[in-house]
């Protein structure tokens, strides 16, 4: 496990104290999980190891040119290695494509790269009484290999992956989830992602309140564009920290992927 440190310049912080929140969604990629790190280190080893196979050019090469692929088609699509060595390199072999996918899936979890103070931060939100969830569009699968080799699924009452709700946080839908399995009501919900509307302006027009995690935020995502601006922007996600006191509520038990 790795960890990574982003502070970026954000014009548009609102930062102000945060009250009334019991439960904590999280989004995982670009909050938790510094997740193009992680997937270009897992490329560029895959692809050292193709080589042995037969792959051509240069590893760290087709890892970034395969970023670039992954970010248009999707970064956990199920084809993509395929896509790939087929339409990129135009290596139509499918015992290489099967090969390239399984090493990329084996390598993921121990090149994880968290952003810096994840464990700290988790850990000392629920010593002050919080419920933490982790709320993420990525498969269940995909969920498992980010969270579960770096000790995060136990740190978390509930996980909400894509097979949840069928269209994601293209919706409200997950913060009605986290609602109804934490049995709360919206006042009590705080949403922290990367993603203005997904993460953020989802969670605030059910009731409940929103952070902009800047670190993680790609410039293509105008924060201005959201239909509500967040409640609160941190440049790390330690900063969270100073936003939030301590919660009365008792703790939950914590729980791992069913």
């Amino acid at each position: 496990m790795h960890t990574t440190n982003k502070t970026p310049a954000r014009p548009w912080a609102k930062t102000r104290t945060l009250t009334g929140a019991r439960v904590i969604a999280f989004d995982i990629d670009n909050t938790i999980v510094d997740i193009r790190s992680t997937k270009r280190r897992a490329y560029r080893d895959a692809f050292q190891k193709l080589q042995r196979y037969g792959l051509p050019g240069d590893a760290s090469n087709l890892a970034d040119r395969m970023l670039k692929n992954a970010r248009r088609r999707g970064i956990d699509a199920p084809d993509l290695a395929k896509t790939f060595l087929y339409e990129e390199l135009g290596l139509r072999d499918e015992r290489l494509a099967q090969e390239a996918q399984r090493l990329l899936e084996r390598f993921e979890p121990a090149r994880v790269e968290l952003f810096e103070g994840v464990i700290e931060t988790l850990d000392q939100l629920r010593n002050r009484g919080y419920r933490l969830y982790a709320v993420t569009d990525a498969p269940l699968a995909a969920t498992h290999r980010r969270l579960g080799s770096n000790g995060l699924t136990g740190r978390f009452d509930g996980i909400i992956t894509r097979e949840d709700t069928p269209r994601g946080k293209a919706t409200p839908a997950p913060y009605r989830h986290v609602l109804e399995k934490a049995n709360i009501v919206p006042g009590e919900l705080l949403s922290v992602g990367d993603h203005p509307v997904r993460d953020v302006s989802h969670a605030i027009s059910l009731g409940g309140q929103g952070v902009l995690a800047a670190y993680g935020h790609r410039p293509a995502h105008d924060p201005s564009s959201a239909p509500h601006p967040p409640t609160a922007t941190i440049g790390s996600l330690r900063e969270l920290l100073a936003l939030l006191p301590s919660c009365s509520q008792a703790q939950a038990p914590r729980v791992a992927f069913a």
